[in-house]
């Protein structure tokens, strides 16, 4: 490890900026040599990791152990499903060497074996060591949200206090642009969040670069929000599941979730490819429901027809996916509410069950009639621009919107520590609700992985969260109050439009690139509106003008009229010259 300089021959290298305190994230950067091997590239990526994050991560298992009674040691029945686990995936790698999806499996296993290296090289000194156990159970937090409804002598958690996110997409006027977002909710001692950011060269994967908001000492997203170089945007929102006998079929002999979001963010060039790969060895646990934006797929101006917009909904066994671009475009705007939208994932997770249990959440537990899915239905349409739309995300006056019903855990932006300390007729008080708000322009994260990004829970509406208030949770490396700013996040050494520097023709072709001629430069941009936020261009801004829907159609049909046209001059005037013509009788 050499701290301060890269070495040509170094198998990974990493940036870390621990500014939790200045804006509420850690920053961290890793990047991997192209001349490496595969395994070499992603085991030194892990060991960097945990190595220079030592401390936070240590934070991280302190938190995650406090949370779940385990500050004496793991629980017994997680150590035995957790090690199933690791022994099934070890046994399917080893018999499996030629299959490609294992091959890559085998990858992200070393880059959690390379973070446990690195840890342990750091903290040794300090008698404070793990194993690769210890970082399985770490990055399965998600997946505990439904194995405790299983495991022997656990006890199944709160429904409510597993309903983690909120989720939105929202076409801009005119076919301009789309907004993404996701807003994680969970503990607020989880509130030491990362901004990541990978650069591997590993041949398997096809994404080479991959973006994303995480919690501390987690290798994917476990917000869950994404972005790659093969242009998907993908975020998560957690459902729950009232069928107990799903839950029979959770086995251990699976893939967990956050492994499977994570290998499919590597592989996946569409939404529907990344839904495909995603569900592969469904292990039924951390059930979510995704959306994935495939960029690609959209042009400035025009209106989209398929494969936009992918959504994917899973429960153990099941899953239901399906291409919702069309209906996306129909409404403008579409929403993510912990709750299944699919008529079939909503009956066989027994959301209707739940429902007449307790009558008096009985939209708590829907879909369209949940107070979050009405507050989005009044305010989504009327977005106008991106700053509407972050704000949104950020949203929660319960005091004095009607459609909250005076319940701080209903807003977009959840605040269940402001529930009465009696709790309210929905649940009870809780250090829990929303952390953080993560945001992006398809124009943006299209060009170079930018994206907004803003770790605090909701301020605007209501005083900020103090952990003042809450003198039973023993804080460590963590900021007393949470006020912090949006920031913005964007890949450091990724510009897509740079390719075609050299080319004005080229790089006009690209949609959400413009050319600036005064430096003979392409460059990230959005139409007439200019160069993207980080990039300048004096004078001689060159963009490209989007056909709309109904030119080509418009053209055609204007030509047929012309055509018509002109044959009906031809043929008259043909007709008359014949009439003109002097007659002749035959004489026999």
């Amino acid at each position: 490890m050499i701290f301060g300089q890269i070495k040509d021959d170094a198998d990974a290298w990493a940036y870390y900026d621990d500014e939790l305190f200045k804006d509420g994230w850690g920053k961290m950067r890793i990047y991997t040599n192209s001349k490496s091997k595969s395994m070499d590239q992603m085991l030194c990526a892990g060991y960097v990791d945990y190595y220079l994050a030592h401390e936070r991560i240590n934070h991280s298992f302190y938190y995650f152990k406090v949370g779940n009674q385990a500050e004496q040691g793991w629980p017994a029945s997680w150590v035995e499903w957790m090690q199933k686990n690791i022994d099934y995936v070890q046994h399917m790698i080893q018999t499996n060497p030629e299959d490609q999806y294992w091959i890559r499996m085998n990858l992200i296993v070393e880059q959690v074996r390379g973070m446990v290296q690195g840890y342990n090289d750091r903290r040794s000194e300090l008698g404070d060591t793990i194993n690769l156990l210890d970082a399985w159970i770490l990055q399965s937090a998600g997946d505990f949200d439904d194995l405790e409804s299983i495991l022997p002598d656990r006890t199944a958690r709160d429904p409510e206090l597993t309903l983690k996110c909120t989720g939105l997409i929202k076409m801009a006027p005119n076919y301009e642009d789309v907004y993404f977002a996701q807003d994680t909710w969970s503990s607020y001692t989880e509130l030491e969040a990362y901004l990541k950011e990978y650069h591997f060269n590993v041949p398997e994967f096809k994404a080479k670069h991959v973006s994303l908001s995480t919690r501390t000492g987690h290798l994917g997203s476990v917000d869950d929000f994404w972005a790659t170089d093969r242009g998907l945007v993908i975020l998560e929102t957690t459902m729950h599941n009232f069928n107990s006998t799903l839950y029979t079929f959770v086995k251990p002999q699976s893939i967990l979730t956050w492994m499977r979001s994570y290998y499919a963010a590597w592989v996946a060039d569409s939404g529907k490819e990344w839904t495909t790969e995603f569900i592969k060895e469904n292990s039924g646990t951390y059930n979510n429901e995704y959306i994935v934006l495939d960029s690609k797929k959209f042009q400035r101006g025009v209106k989209p027809t398929s494969d936009l917009l992918w959504m994917i909904e899973q429960y153990p066994t099941v899953y239901h996916s399906e291409d919702i671009t069309e209906r996306f475009v129909k409404q403008n705007w579409w929403p993510s509410v912990n709750a299944p939208y699919f008529q079939d994932m909503f009956d066989i997770a027994n959301y209707s069950g739940q429902q007449k249990k307790e009558p008096w959440k009985a939209d708590f537990w829907s879909y369209f009639n949940q107070p979050r899915y009405k507050l989005l239905e009044r305010d989504a349409p009327k977005i106008q621009n991106y700053e509407q739309f972050k704000s949104l995300m950020r949203y929660n006056d319960w005091k004095h919107d009607s459609i909250i019903q005076g319940e701080p855990a209903q807003g977009v932006l959840s605040r269940y520590d402001l529930r009465p300390i009696n709790g309210t007729r929905f649940g009870a008080r809780n250090s829990f609700g929303g952390l953080d708000s993560k945001t992006c322009k398809l124009s943006e994260v299209y060009g170079n992985l930018m994206f907004d990004a803003i770790n605090s829970p909701n301020y605007e509406q209501n005083p900020p969260f103090n952990f003042s208030d809450w003198p039973s949770i023993k804080v460590i490396g963590l900021p007393t109050v949470w006020k912090f700013p949006w920031i913005s996040f964007k890949s450091n050494d990724f510009d897509r439009c740079t390719s075609a520097n050299d080319n004005a023709t080229k790089c006009l072709e690209m949609e959400f690139c413009g050319y600036c001629l005064i430096s003979s430069v392409c460059m990230p941009g959005n139409g007439k509106q200019g160069p993207n936020r980080g990039y300048n261009c004096t004078d001689g801004w060159q963009f490209r003008i989007s056909e709309p829907a109904y030119a080509r159609p418009l053209v055609i049909i204007v030509s047929l009229i012309i055509v018509v046209f002109v044959s009906a001059i031809y043929i008259t005037a043909f007709c008359s010259r014949k009439e003109s013509e002097p007659k002749y009788d035959t004489i026999q």
